[in-house]
């Protein structure tokens, strides 16, 4: 059973489960790693979530998608690292310069971190 129909049927743990039992078994899977990502951010273990998704980025280099530097971006800040926040953010906007979501984010963090307006 997929771990997505688990957690449609409301069975959180059973699917927590299988993820960090793929994960012990598979740690160099790309699939594995954006699963296990994504429920680290669902059961909000922020610190997990920022390492799963570091790995992921890793692996991916630049073909990481700005929806996964988004999600390590916003595990980041719920993690309250908004300086690494900020910096993971401008490393996102390098490769995704006109990306609406994240120049949100950039100058969002740029504010929080009392930087006001700030060169991109």
């Amino acid at each position: 059973m997929a771990i997505q129909a688990l957690m449609g049927e409301g069975r959180d743990e059973l699917a927590y489960a299988l993820g960090d039992a793929g994960l012990a078994l598979h740690p160099d899977s790309e699939d594995i790693l954006a699963i296990t990502s994504l429920l680290s951010v669902v059961r909000e273990d922020w610190p997990q979530a920022v390492d799963l998704l570091k790995q992921l980025i890793d692996m991916q280099g630049t073909n990481a998608t700005a929806f996964t530097h988004s999600m390590l971006i916003r595990s980041l800040r719920c993690n309250l690292d908004l300086a690494e926040a900020f910096e993971a953010c401008g490393i996102a906007l390098s490769l995704y310069p006109e990306h609406p979501e994240l120049l949100k984010e950039y100058d969002a963090l740029a504010e929080a971190l009392g930087l006001g307006a700030v060169q991109r």
